[in-house]
């Protein structure tokens, strides 16, 4: 509910972050990192043609979906073991469903996009096949021993740049709320339009009332 609460999560979560030393990256993490801020705005939306002043309530959601995804590791270099070694597996397993997701995407002819095949892509789900802005930033190293996990990434970063999403605005009105709001403004012109039929009545009936008065006079003179 507040910047202070939403810094306090994240410290939580980069204080419970795993990481470790391999023979690749001394300061190796060996997990993802997801950030997910769902923001709700309510308020009271105007309706334009209503003179009445009429409002009616309006609810904007938003997802911003924060991911720094752990690398790729090749065991042959880092020779993990043990818990390292489970821990890379999992990485490289979610990576390649991540990759079998966009690759996926990108193909109009693919019958089925696996989005649940890890958890990794089913959190992202909405910012890879939803509605969303989704950018990414590849990480690469400049080191020729590294050109093989360069390439790799790059190849997964084109594929990305092949996905295209249509944003659309998340916006929920309160119908029975909208629909009292038009329905007063319908009533309120209803009365208007009496008011002025009456008076337009009125109007008339004045115009007769002379009319009759001149007649009157000319006929006894």
């Amino acid at each position: 509910e507040s910047v202070e609460e939403t810094v306090e999560l994240i410290n939580f979560g980069l204080r419970n972050r795993v990481m470790a030393p391999t023979l690749m990256n001394t300061t190796s993490s060996r997990s993802h990192t997801v950030l997910t801020l769902e923001i709700e705005h309510a308020d009271m939306g105007n309706n334009n043609n209503n003179n009445n002043g009429g409002r009616y309530r309006r609810i904007l959601r938003g997802k911003l979906l924060l991911v720094d995804l752990a690398g790729s590791e090749r065991v042959r270099r880092t020779t993990s073991q043990g818990a390292r070694l489970e821990e890379a597996k999992s990485i490289n397993q979610s990576l390649s469903a991540l990759g079998n997701v966009v690759a996926a995407l990108a193909d109009p002819n693919a019958p089925h996009i696996p989005f649940r095949d890890s958890n990794l892509t089913k959190l992202a789900q909405d910012s890879l096949g939803g509605n969303a802005n989704t950018a990414l930033i590849a990480t690469i190293g400049p080191a020729m021993e590294n050109n093989s996990e360069t390439l790799s990434t790059l190849m997964f970063a084109s594929r990305c740049m092949r996905l295209r999403s249509e944003p659309v605005r998340n916006e929920e009105v309160d119908y029975a709320q909208m629909v009292s709001v038009l329905q007063n403004q319908l009533a309120g012109t209803v009365q208007q339009q009496q008011e002025r039929e009456n008076a337009q009545q009125d109007h008339y009936e004045e115009i007769i009332h002379q009319l009759n008065l001149k007649i009157e006079s000319l006929q006894s003179s």
